[in-house]
């Protein structure tokens, strides 16, 4: 039942419905939280916060990040723990904590390299890119961009490498 909730709270999100989305989210926390299913709070925490920034709730959507991290970090859930990382770090440019921001980009950062995750890497880069670009440090913004445009490269070519070679199997 969990599990349905949380698609229905993707679908509102998905239409820009964040209320009902939210709802949906804590619907789902809560049957995670009712059964122990740990595992399925560091989604819920996620997605829950997510939807409070989107509607402009930055405290409530730090609180639910940082719930997120140490979950994560119980868990060891390394793919979580960058989430939350790259969300934490968000509200914090919001919040106009950049110090701060830049830290949880660098864990973000960290992580995605250990895992060579090179959509999490560009993601990063994006979001190190704009935090320079909101504090006027636009030569490091633009490193970063030169960065974020990199690895999407890197990845168009990793997909037309992969199709390439599912072409000559066939």
């Amino acid at each position: 039942m969990a599990y349905s909730h949380n698609s229905i709270g993707n679908i509102y999100a998905a239409q820009n419905k964040h209320k009902e989305a939210l709802i949906s989210f804590e619907k789902a926390f809560a049957l995670w939280k009712s059964i122990d299913y740990t595992p399925g709070y560091v989604g819920s925490y996620i997605s829950i916060a997510e939807e409070l920034y989107k509607i402009g709730s930055f405290d409530k959507s730090k609180e639910n990040y940082l719930e997120a991290c140490a979950m994560s970090i119980k868990l060891d859930d390394k793919r979580g723990l960058q989430s939350a990382y790259m969300g934490l770090a968000y509200v914090l440019v919001k919040k106009k904590e950049f110090s701060e921001a830049k830290a949880y980009f660098e864990k973000a950062l960290t992580l995605a390299q250990k895992m060579n995750a090179q959509k999490k890497l560009q993601d990063v880069y994006e979001g190190l890119s704009k935090l320079e670009l909101a504090q006027g440090n636009y030569e490091s913004a633009l490193r970063n961009f030169e960065l974020v445009a990199l690895y999407k490269d890197i990845i168009i070519n990793d997909d037309n490498n992969q199709k390439m070679l599912q072409a000559q199997m066939q």
